[in-house]
């Protein structure tokens, strides 16, 4: 659209200006960010997931400064100046990792459910009309499979989504823990010139990613079970 007056012009491209601004989150929400991807993107447990993911990565980068860095400086305002951050950009790569393994093993499972259903439906051969008894007990273990298939529909979630952050957390924070590991090492021998095993630091660095999941996974367990039975 061309306009030819130049007065409107202008009125209108500052209006323009003043409309459309641009706008940057210098701190987002970390489990806004995480449940609006998961949910995009088709996850059934987006909620549960984004609790856990989100007080794991909280619980990971306090421990993991703790043990780099010491308590004090662990607790200190300051210690964000020092260390690396994860960005959106991180939370989407390992939510997109997750995906594609979330994919891959519920494509699986479907598979060999379904390979089971197609014996079964191969030897049983229906020559009577089902009694009232016998249909209710049919629906009660439909029931019963329903309810298991969307358990392992959960752990599949829950145990792709701890690969893809395992994956992202080791790239994005190996560096600082090596090279804090080597300062610390040559510090205690007085010289540069001892090295650290690299792949025992990286070993290191991954059971904490893994066991600090479980301890959130195990933790968000007991407080839906405990939720539950009040």
């Amino acid at each position: 659209m061309i306009i030819k007056n130049p007065d409107i012009a202008e009125n209108l491209n500052l209006q323009a200006q003043s409309t459309f601004r641009t706008v940057s989150l210098a701190k987002p929400d970390m489990r806004v960010v995480i449940k609006m991807l998961l949910k995009s993107e088709g996850y059934h447990h987006y909620d549960k997931l984004s609790r856990i993911t989100t007080q794991f990565i909280s619980e990971f980068i306090s421990k993991k400064n703790e043990i780099l860095y010491g308590q004090e400086a662990a607790d200190s305002e300051h210690i964000d100046q020092i260390t690396e951050k994860l960005v959106v950009r991180d939370l989407r790569i390992a939510v997109r990792f997750s995906i594609l393994l979330r994919d891959q093993e519920w494509t699986g499972y479907r598979e060999k459910i379904f390979s089971r259903q197609q014996k079964r439906w191969k030897f049983e051969l229906q020559l009577y009309e089902k009694t009232l008894v016998e249909k209710e007990a049919e629906l009660a273990l439909l029931e019963q499979q329903k309810e298991k298939i969307l358990k392992d529909k959960e752990d599949i979630e829950i145990d792709t989504m701890r690969e893809g952050f395992r994956n992202i957390l080791k790239t994005k924070f190996f560096n600082e823990w090596r090279a804090v590991k080597q300062q610390k090492l040559s510090t205690e021998n007085g010289t540069s010139k001892v090295k650290i095993n690299e792949g025992e630091a990286e070993k290191e660095l991954e059971g904490l990613i893994l066991d600090t999941y479980n301890l959130i996974r195990e933790k968000i367990k007991k407080e839906d079970d405990e939720m539950a039975r009040e």
